[in-house]
């Protein structure tokens, strides 16, 4: 087949030579450009199944010069040049005699090049495989798209050896992830495997599927990653024999496109799609590798498809939904699988830090582990001791006890899941005073759990003192109860002693305790929304008087 792509490119070239009908037949000519945010038409294939051209990114006024499936209503991403490089409005792309394609930025910069131009390329050929084509004057192919591989392989194209697929960042973002598919050159040579890597460095970790084409022999081993043109993908090996890793029978590719597309959790998936659809279908879903992401990637580097200290749980279609673990927030509030940070003050092992084993309490989770972040284990042992061992370990955040064996856990925790297989008890632990309420309790948990925890850390910042202190004596210990008591009984100035400056400013030291007692009413619909707060911390809105915080405990 791909002998036969100079001949056809050629046969394509002679046959539409004017631009104007070139452009409809998959051909482009040197000079030919497009412009990002122009309605221009894109470059089309002769059946027009295929795109070429620029596409907005988010809403934004940033651009992705790729090629998609032009017919289907969500138009898939299937190639790009500039993940790592959105270009701006009014970017253009040009088909250059010198340069091959040229991806400049409004001011003239060059942002991307295909290469190798030589001053030989004289048309473009988009083609309804999906591969875009450089070639010079007698049809010689210069460049194609499938050889600069990006998230998704496409019939008729074949990866070879030391080459590799890289996952995006996330849905929107097209810059490099944190997963590969790749065929290994050597080592566990001829192995088409899934692994994550170092973003920085593109070092790959360890494997979590293989595909088993090994062999101490490399001359039997895999030497090709192929999706042939019915739409089957297999490894290659000698004398023809292949590793298919399409199960059973797939429908006919006449009748609908393929994708093999490698996802931003790490989830290799191959798809079908109807070509002729009336708007209703989607991709439907042949082979999701591996089964299960979250229980599958165990390397001890890397972070797993949730990120550092994040909580993976498998969705329906066997793709990963990331959450945060109990006290825990995302590191970037618009990005679920970047990983998580605690929302409280985690202990350290130093003299002069005031941190003991009293101020921090075990808080259970549900299934939840990670695997991979010990750091010691004691069997046999009991709960009880398993748990005080934590409390009274500086180093410990997490412990993990099934059958009899405990295990301690260090931050950042990696490759977390939530799973029926963990079957084991897990306790977290965080600091008093930090933890609202609902979390032991049956309750709904909600975003106020995160203004109660601003609440306690408003008055440490006013009173100068931790939450929980049992050296201040048994009627000041807890600072949430202490402050309401002083707030109740007029007697403000007693929590910020001999400050002042917060002396000075009577008005604005009631203001702030006034809304932090708000802030950790045991009630949650009590507490105010986070952006009442800040209203109220700058005094655009009046604070009304705030009741005691703490009736349910009262009451019991």
């Amino acid at each position: 087949m791909a002998s036969d792509l100079p001949c056809i490119v050629y046969f394509f070239f002679l046959l539409f030579p004017s631009s104007s009908v070139a452009q409809r037949n998959g051909n482009v000519m040197v000079g030919d450009s497009l412009t990002a945010g122009d309605e221009a038409t894109p470059w089309l294939s002769p059946a027009e199944d295929f795109a070429f051209g620029f596409r907005q990114l988010d809403k934004k006024d940033l651009y992705l010069l790729a090629i998609w499936y032009n017919k289907i209503p969500d138009k898939t991403i299937v190639w790009y040049a500039n993940g790592d490089r959105p270009a701006p409005k009014k970017s253009t792309v040009k088909l250059t005699a010198e340069l091959g394609v040229v991806l400049n930025n409004p001011q003239g910069g060059e942002i991307w090049k295909s290469g190798p131009g030589n001053g030989e390329a004289a048309y473009g050929f988009m083609n309804d495989t999906g591969n875009f084509l450089v070639a010079n004057a007698n049809g010689e192919k210069l460049w194609q798209s499938f050889e600069l591989l990006t998230d998704t392989l496409l019939p008729t194209q074949i990866m070879e050896k030391g080459r590799s697929l890289s996952s995006r960042l996330s849905e929107t973002n097209f810059s490099q992830g944190r997963f590969q598919f790749r065929l290994i050159p050597d080592g566990n040579a001829g192995n088409a495997v899934l692994n994550t890597i170092n973003l920085p460095t593109g070092f790959p970790y360890e494997a979590y599927f293989w595909s088993n084409t090994v062999d101490s022999n490399s001359s039997n081993a895999g030497y090709q990653v192929v999706f042939n043109e019915s739409g089957y993908l297999y490894v290659l090996r000698a004398r023809n024999k292949r590793e298919v890793l399409t199960p059973g029978r797939v429908v006919p590719a006449a009748e609908n496109y393929h994708r093999a597309t490698l996802h931003f959790d790490g989830v290799f998936v191959l798809y079908s799609h109807p070509k002729n659809s009336s708007g209703n279908e989607s991709w439907s879903v042949v082979r999701t590798m591996p089964v299960n992401i979250c229980t599958d990637v165990r390397g001890k580097k890397g972070t797993g498809p949730c990120g550092f200290n994040g909580v993976c749980t498998i969705s329906t279609d066997q793709r990963a939904i990331c959450r945060c673990p109990q006290r825990f927030s995302l590191l970037d509030p618009d990005d679920p699988y970047g990983g998580c940070k605690p929302d409280f003050p985690t202990q350290v092992c130093a003299e002069d830090v005031p941190n003991a084993p009293e101020d921090y309490e075990l808080v259970q989770l549900t299934n939840i582990d990670w695997p991979e972040s010990d750091y010691e284990m004691y069997t046999p042992y009991n709960i009880e001791d398993c748990k005080k061992a934590c409390l009274q370990d500086c180093f410990c955040n997490v412990i993990v006890f099934r059958e009899g064996t405990c295990w301690k856990k260090k931050l950042p925790l990696s490759n977390g899941r939530q799973d029926e297989s963990v079957n084991g008890a897990s306790f977290m632990k965080v600091r008093k005073g930090y933890v609202a309420p609902e979390w032991f309790r049956n309750m709904l948990i909600t975003v106020k759990v995160d203004v109660y925890s601003f609440g306690v850390l408003l008055l440490e910042i006013i009173c100068c003192r931790r939450s929980v202190d049992t050296e201040v004596g048994e009627e000041r210990a807890i600072l949430t109860d202490w402050a309401y008591d002083c707030y109740k009984e007029g007697m403000m100035h007693a929590l910020v002693e001999n400050d002042e400056e917060a002396l000075n400013d009577m008005k604005k030291l009631e203001r702030f305790v006034m809304v932090a007692i708000w802030c950790i009413q045991e009630d949650p619909n009590l507490r105010p929304s986070m952006k009442m707060v800040m209203l109220m911390l700058e005094g655009i809105i009046q604070v009304p008087v705030p009741p005691c915080p703490s009736p349910f405990s009262i009451a019991s």
